[in-house]
């Protein structure tokens, strides 16, 4: 199922247009339907309330991490979604090699964390994109784990 989003502009010109584009799948009243009953769980579960509450509150947590770690160059987030930059030092940024980030992932792992880790030229990244169900009890144990990863970075910090 997928959706296509476009400025008014474009829009008005198929609006006496037809786009001849399609495949056996579109418009699949099964998919359809799935997606009607996900919607419905989003609106009794009050999912989209509980991830901008969570959301906030991760935010805080992530600025906290960020003052009491070394090797936090960096937080971003938005919502639920969200990345630690990691780094060796503040001022020049620079990132962590692949295998001190292995070992970041493997104190995660061991400690029942899973999630993305990332160590390329792009920089060395944790991801933290709880559910929108998470509760603050469940955020909370899952930063306790990302900080006890973080101590391994913190003492690689120059």
């Amino acid at each position: 199922l997928g959706a296509v989003i476009v400025s008014d502009k474009i829009a008005e010109f198929f609006e006496d247009k037809y786009l001849y584009a399609g495949l056996t799948y579109n418009g699949h009243a099964l998919s359809c339907a799935a997606a009607l009953a996900t919607i419905d769980v989003y609106t009794e579960d009050n999912l989209l309330e509980n991830a901008r509450t969570m959301g906030n509150y991760l935010g805080e947590c992530l600025e906290d991490i960020k003052s009491r770690h070394p090797s936090v160059g960096d937080v971003r987030y938005i919502g639920l979604f969200s990345a630690i930059e990691l780094v060796t030092n503040r001022k020049t940024k620079e990132s962590f090699s692949p295998a001190v980030m292995g070992e970041v992932g493997k104190v995660l792992r061991q400690n029942g964390l899973f999630t993305f880790i990332m160590a390329n030229s792009m920089g060395s990244m944790v991801f933290v994109v709880p559910p929108l169900c998470i509760t603050k009890e469940q955020l909370d144990e899952g930063l306790a784990i990302v900080e006890k990863a973080l101590e391994v970075a913190d003492k690689q910090v120059k």
